[in-house]
């Protein structure tokens, strides 16, 4: 779905922005290097672990937040990750700086099956130590440590399966790895320069809901002459469009809402499933029913079978079919609050 170091998703570009006070120069992290130790304030779900007591498996560390829609949107292929491969010694943690209580209202609320440890860093060190040291910007972002307590791979967690394979078989080629990270980041510099000149706007009018704003910003993004790659553009006009169909649902944004989740899907050349996903929620939220159960189908048949990312999106079409199917209904494919 993403490039592997592309962790610029939904709202979770600024996601390192929201975290509490840590020392402000961490040790560069990068890959290959030894994985810092987890210093983590609490465990909500799952037994607490050293990287040290699990050397031999492969750790995966998942950031997140509850406020992330594409954090909350890759949990249930995360899920299915850790049951798919628990035998083989993977051992998946997510891991938010929020308050336990928030982490935990979620817990109950929440429908996806998580079947993995989350903890809490609600001081920032394990953050610190991973996000800000590798030059992470957002989440979700997940770190995969290999057999030998190495950082072997960082990435979006939806991306991540192969690396898990290729860990598990012994085919995973660290240099490799390294070399196409090495130009990933060239061209996320790039990005990186844009996004510092609206990303804190942006943010701010999100979370405000200051929603001329947010259209205004989201606008630059749309802008054919915006330099920025196509996946990052396609990734925030989604994120958007998604906020403004879902959370403010006030017609007058219909329109751009609309217009950017059509180009994002444009701009990956109708081959993300969940930016499919996203337009298709935004036309049932207009009324355009019909358009939307097309969308969504298209969406769907991208995805794998059995999967639990094709049984959300299958909900939600099963939904925009109904015979009384209306915005009201508010179909979930997504949970509220997500970006795609």
């Amino acid at each position: 779905m993403i490039s592997q170091m592309l962790i610029v998703l939904g709202l979770g570009w600024l996601g390192g922005l929201g975290q509490t006070t840590a020392p402000v120069r961490p040790t560069p992290l990068h890959l290959g290097d030894p994985a810092p130790a987890l210093e983590l304030d609490q465990w909500l779900k799952g037994e607490p672990l050293t990287l040290a007591e699990v050397k031999g498996k492969i750790i995966v560390l998942d950031f997140w937040a509850t406020w992330c829609g594409y954090c909350i949107q890759a949990m249930p292929h995360t899920a299915e990750l850790q049951k798919k491969y628990a035998d083989q010694g993977v051992i998946i943690v997510g891991i938010s700086d929020e308050p336990a209580g928030i982490v935990r209202e979620f817990l109950t609320k929440t429908e996806i099956p998580l079947n993995y440890r989350l903890a809490v860093d609600r001081a920032g060190r394990t953050s610190e130590a991973y996000l800000a040291a590798s030059g992470q910007s957002g989440i979700p972002t997940a770190f995969i440590v290999d057999q030998q307590g190495r950082v072997a791979w960082i990435g979006h967690p939806m991306s991540m399966e192969p690396i898990l394979v290729s860990m598990i078989n012994g085919t995973f080629d660290l240099e490799k790895t390294v070399a196409e990270a090495t130009q990933a980041q060239a061209a996320q510099l790039a990005d990186q320069q844009f996004l510092n000149s609206i990303g804190i706007p942006l943010m701010i009018a999100m979370q405000n809901k200051q929603w001329d704003t947010v259209v205004k910003l989201a606008e630059s993004v749309a802008d054919p002459t915006n330099t920025m790659s196509r996946q990052l553009r396609s990734d925030v006009l989604g994120s958007i469009a998604w906020e403004l169909a879902t959370a403010q649902k006030d017609p007058q944004y219909f329109a751009p809402a609309l217009d950017w989740a059509k180009l994002a899907c444009e701009l990956t050349e109708q081959k993300d499933p969940l930016h499919l996903d996203t337009y298709a929620r935004v036309l049932f939220e207009s009324g355009q029913i019909e358009q939307a159960i097309t969308i969504q189908t298209q969406a769907l048949a991208l995805v794998p079978e059995e999967s639990m990312t094709r049984r959300e999106l299958q909900a939600a079409l099963d939904r925009y079919r109904q015979p009384a199917s209306s915005p009201s209904t508010q179909p979930t494919s997504q949970p509220a609050g997500s970006s795609n």
